[in-house]
């Protein structure tokens, strides 16, 4: 806790009915990327963070992104796949006029 002291921490709670919050959660929807639901709410807000900052689809960036996240289910690559459905989402939505 000592690290967040004096900081804003935002949940996964805290993300609800944010468009690229919504984008994320169609894409690791479509791409199969949850299972259990343990490490979903990390890997989650870590992807909506390093999204938010200007992240890629380049596979390694993603992996740099979320490796303080550990998933036992799905397997990093189906996550990765998300987190690349998510990136195309935005730019669709983007192109169409959708504010993100």
């Amino acid at each position: 806790m000592i690290q967040v002291a004096g900081r804003e921490v935002t949940t996964i709670e805290g993300l609800q009915g944010d468009p690229l919050y919504l984008a994320l959660e169609q894409a690791l929807s479509e791409a199969g990327s949850v299972q259990c639901g343990f490490c979903t709410p990390g890997i989650v807000v870590s992807s909506w963070a390093w999204l938010r900052a200007g992240g890629s689809s380049e596979t390694e960036a993603i992996k740099q992104a979320l490796a303080g996240n550990l998933c036992r289910c799905t397997g990093y690559q189906k996550i990765i796949d998300g987190v690349q459905q998510a990136v195309r989402i935005m730019a669709e939505r983007t192109v169409s006029g959708e504010q993100l």
